[in-house]
This record gives C-alpha cells, sequence and structure tokens, in this order.
C-alpha cells in the first residue's frame, strides 16, 4: 500500500490513511512535518529508508525549514540509525554537499561518471568548491550530528559539464520578437503534421497567463479552406491515406481518454460527490469553439492539453493520464511540469521561453529523451539573446541553429504563401483573425503580454546582461501576442480587475472541490448559499477545460 501526503488534499482522509498505516509514504516537506506534528498515529519510530528526491529543488523551493524539522524529529523519535538514505538530484554541486553532510554518512557515489573520490567528497563538510559532473544518486546512513546546520539553496550550476543523453539533439531558433508565435504555430503544424509516427510535443512558457493564452488561442486558431488545398500532394497523400481508419481509431481514444479523465477524478476527489457538480465535467473532451466556420478549418487539429500552477490538482492528474495516452497531442505548461513528471514518448520539448537558470533549462529538457529513446529540444531565442549559447556551452551543451527560412518554408506548404517572407505574415494574420473575433482570447493576450513583460524582467541579475528588459521593442512583443494596440494602452485598470475576479474565483474553485471535515462518522452540513459561501462561487466566465481533443 502507498500513500502520499501533499497540500491542497483533505486533512482528515490523510489521517484516517497513517492510522490504518503506510509500509510506503511520498510526501512533500511541508506536509509531511504539518502530520507529525498534528497526527498523533503518525509514528516513524520504525522507519528504514527515507529518499530525498529533487534535493537541489528542494532546497530552491524554500523547504529549509521543513526538511531541518524533519531531520531533528527523526533524532528525537527513532529507535537507531537508518537502514539506508538515499539522496537524488539532477546537479550535485557543492551547495547540495551541505544536505548531504547531515543526511548520509560514509555515502556511496552512483551516477554516469562514479568516480571513489566523488563519494569522499561527497560525505564531507564539502565547503570547496567543486562539481560532481554527472547526474546521479548518493546513498548511505543518516548521520546523529550536524546540529545548527543552515541549508543553501542552490542558485547556479557550477562550472564543468553537464551530462545529457546521447540520443537528445538539442536545436535553437533565432526568431524576430514579433514574429515568435507565427513560427510557434508553423512549428507545430509543421512537426504534428508532417511526421509519419506519432508526436507528442511540450511547450515550456515562463507565466500561467501565457499557458492559458496560447492554450486558448490553438484552440480555436483556423486558416482559409483554400490554405489548406494547396498543400503539396505527397503530404496531402500521406495523411490521406487510410483516412477512414484513422477517423474510427481517434474516436476510441477520444471515448477511452473520457472514461480514464472521469475514473482519474473520481480517485482523486475522495468520495466527494456530494460537493454539486462532479469534477469530470471539467474534463470532457469539448469540441466546441473550434472556430471551424464556413471556408476554414482549424490551424491544429489535434489534442491540446495545458498545466500550470492554477490548474487544480485533480486536474492535472487528468491532463497526465489523458496527454500520457493520446498518440498526437500538444501540451503547455510552465515549469510545473519540467520536474518529477515521466510523460511517455515525448518528441520534442519547445522553450517558448527561455527558462534563463541552467538548472531549469536542463531539467525541462530532461522531458524527452528518455530510456533510451530518441528526443529533440528546440529553444526559441531573441536576437539579443544570443550570448545565452554561450553561456550553455560552458556546461558542455551544444545547440544546432534551426534556421528560420526552414520554418518558413514548411510554413509556405500548408499556407500556399508565395514566398518564404510571406509565409510568418500569412500565419500572423490567420492567427490574428481569431485573437480579433474572440474576446476571451484578446483578454487573454493582453494578460499574457504583461505576465511575459514582467516574468522578463525578473532574471537573475547574473543574466540581465542577456535577457535585458531594455532591449525588449514592446511593440513586437505586443504583436507576438496578437496585440495590434499600442501597449502604452495596456495598463488599464479593467484588465487588473478581471485578473483579481479570476483569482478569487480559481480560490473559491478549489476551496468547493476540497471535502469538508467528517466528525465521528456524521457528515458536516451543507453551508446556506450566500455571497461568502464557497459553493456558490461559480465557475470563471474565462474557463477553457484543460483538454481538448479534435477530429479531422
Amino acid at each position: 500500500v502507498v500513500g502520499a501526503l501533499m497540500g491542497g488534499q483533505n486533512d482528515h482522509h490523510e489521517k484516517a490513511r497513517l492510522r490504518k498505516g503506510l509500509p510506503i509514504l511520498v510526501a512533500t516537506p511541508g506536509r509531511l512535518v504539518h502530520h507529525l506534528r498534528v497526527t498523533a498515529s503518525f509514528r516513524v519510530s520504525n522507519l528504514a529508508y527515507v529518499v530525498y528526491d529533487e534535493a537541489d529543488r528542494l532546497l530552491d523551493m524554500g523547504f529549509e525549514k521543513d526538511i531541518t524539522s524533519f531531520l531533528a524529529h527523526l533524532r528525537e523519535t527513532h529507535a537507531g540509525p537508518l537502514r539506508k538514505s538515499v539522496l537524488v538530484s539532477a546537479t550535485l554541486d557543492h551547495k547540495v554537499h551541505r544536505l548531504a553532510h547531515v543526511t548520509l554518512r560514509e555515502p556511496t557515489f552512483v551516477g554516469f561518471r562514479a568516480s571513489p573520490g566523488a563519494a569522499k567528497e561527497l560525505g564531507s563538510a564539502a565547503d570547496e568548491d567543486g562539481a560532481v559532473e554527472s547526474k546521479g544518486c548518493a546513498t548511505g546512513v543518516e548521520t546523529q550530528d550536524g546540529d545548527g546546520f543552515r541549508l543553501t539553496p542552490n542558485v547556479e550550476l557550477d562550472a564543468g559539464e553537464v551530462v545529457v543523453p546521447s540520443t537528445l539533439t538539442q536545436h535553437f531558433l533565432l526568431c524576430p520578437c514579433k514574429w515568435r508565435l507565427a513560427a510557434l504555430a508553423g512549428f507545430l503544424r509543421w512537426k504534428l503534421t508532417s511526421a509519419t509516427a506519432d508526436t507528442k510535443v511540450i511547450v515550456f512558457v515562463s507565466s500561467c497567463d501565457t499557458v492559458e493564452f496560447l492554450y486558448c488561442l490553438f484552440s480555436r486558431a483556423t486558416l482559409p479552406k483554400t490554405a489548406q488545398s494547396l498543400e503539396e500532394t505527397p503530404a496531402k497523400k500521406r495523411r490521406q491515406r487510410g483516412l477512414s481508419e484513422e477517423v474510427r481509431r481517434r474516436k476510441k481514444r477520444r471515448l477511452a481518454v473520457n472514461r480514464a479523465i472521469e475514473d482519474q477524478t473520481r480517485l482523486h476527489s475522495d468520495e466527494d460527490e456530494d460537493d454539486g457538480e462532479p469534477q469530470g465535467n471539467f474534463h470532457k473532451v469539448d469540441m466546441s469553439g473550434t472556430g471551424e466556420e464556413s471556408g476554414r478549418v482549424p490551424l491544429l487539429s489535434f489534442d491540446l492539453f495545458k498545466m500550470h500552477g492554477n490548474v487544480p490538482h485533480a486536474d492535472r492528474m487528468a491532463v497526465f493520464a489523458a496527454f500520457s495516452k493520446c498518440s498526437r497531442g500538444v501540451l503547455f505548461a510552465t515549469d510545473v511540469a519540467a520536474r518529477g513528471l515521466d510523460l511517455p514518448n515525448v518528441n520534442w520539448i519547445v522553450q517558448y521561453d527561455s527558462a534563463g537558470e541552467e538548472r531549469s533549462f536542463i531539467h525541462r529538457i530532461g522531458r524527452t529523451a528518455r530510456i533510451g529513446r530518441a528526443g529533440d529540444a528546440l529553444l526559441f531565442l531573441l536576437p539579443h539573446e544570443e550570448g545565452y549559447l554561450e553561456l550553455l556551452r560552458k556546461y558542455g551543451l551544444q545547440l544546432r541553429q534551426l534556421s528560420l527560412d526552414v520554418v518558413c518554408y514548411e510554413i509556405s506548404r500548408f499556407t500556399g504563401s508565395s514566398s518564404l517572407s510571406l509565409a510568418l505574415s500569412d500565419v500572423q494574420h490567420a492567427l490574428q483573425h481569431t485573437i480579433n473575433a474572440e474576446a476571451e482570447v484578446k483578454r487573454l493576450s493582453v494578460l499574457g503580454y504583461q505576465a511575459f513583460v514582467r516574468a522578463y524582467a525578473t532574471h537573475p541579475a547574473r543574466l540581465k546582461r542577456i535577457f535585458n528588459v531594455r532591449e525588449l521593442h514592446l511593440g513586437h512583443v505586443a504583436q507576438s501576442f496578437g496585440i495590434s494596440d499600442a501597449p502604452s494602452g495596456l495598463k488599464g485598470a479593467e484588465y487588473s480587475r478581471r485578473k483579481k475576479e479570476d483569482r478569487k474565483r480559481i480560490t473559491a474553485l478549489r476551496a468547493r472541490s476540497a471535502s469538508k471535515p467528517v466528525q465521528r462518522g456524521k457528515k458536516l452540513k451543507k453551508p446556506t448559499a450566500g455571497p461568502t459561501s464557497a459553493r456558490s462561487a461559480a465557475p470563471p466566465a474565462s474557463y477553457v477545460p484543460a483538454v481538448t481533443a479534435r477530429a479531422e
């Protein structure tokens, strides 16, 4: 039996699971310490193994105090030393050594380039500046000393080569800011339609608002029907071959995805059917809003998904299950999907917004080329960001350039553009048509623009010379979000007011989805409807289902 403790879940249900006993427990540090303090039946005196996964990220996310409390509790209550402790990190540098020093004793280093000196260095006080040049883990026995230690979060990698899978091919695309959106749309269409095998793509961006904008836009974006008829004959024949069978297979997959989503939602709702509408309704495959009006066809007729920090936990689990089972699709995500997710058969990783931090870059590209499979990664860069490539080369990361002309050529094949110079313009006009026709997409484009500029200005000081917000042409940035208005007119109070309202509604939805506490087997009365009731909060007007599927 495996149990899980994490934030946002019902506290009483978690206590009931702990009371029954769990041989294997997976937990976030904060929730673990919470139950150690308030749950009397939760005892760790017989604990045998502890695994610290993503150790570098634990420090970055501010879990220093929680880890300290957990170790202190073990020293006070545990009968003897643990049988084994395992520390796992994608980047083991001198700043992670401090965590290893207090959690491990006489460790054995396991990694791509393990050496006897590495384990000795990792088990020492590790005040020196060296780096362990591989992804790996260290195992050892829990130490009983280390009182008064202080963990230091990781800020940047130590200089040295970072090991990436040999089956991973990395590319970069230098694209003017005003054509970024059109280049992304053309690239996705190219890779999803031209490949003979199944293709899945993850697009990483910097903010939740950008995820919402791209997901909503590409769910509804259309092209003139004449453009599709001008595609080259070989590619057209390849897609039409066995079309009837493909339609039947997609119909079966959609039904299977619907069933999986409903089952997953019921699994994580913890028997909360009395909470009003079932959460599964939010994950139904939605064919509305595709924009298939007369004379126009969808730009991306494939499954689309979104994942970011504002998506409720049950929705994330449903998206994870659906994206894992689909054959062709695109997942728009923030860095919440960069770690800890094993998404099978991902072919391309597209970093539409640069990660900035080297650690985030490495973890993003780590979603593909897993377990010996081949994979590709593409990094979008603005012309003034080319210096970022030198920073990556310092860690042994070599990227090949993908010419923008190649992308334009592939775009011209399905738009029928008379020249390569017009290909991006034709796609931009098609996207602009959707943005101007859909009020919700237009509102999200403004929020996405504002979020992009704010995120760009928050890069670390050591990267300001590369990602300098003063180098941005705000007019071109606005055009990359399909905004034709001047940037100076996008700072009105109306958008800020709507943004606050959306956040309040999301908070109300989360409160409604959480089950109510139960006392001695009796259910509490439902709260009466009123302005302060979480149940009275309606779904946000801007809500777009987290999963969209299309059929040819």
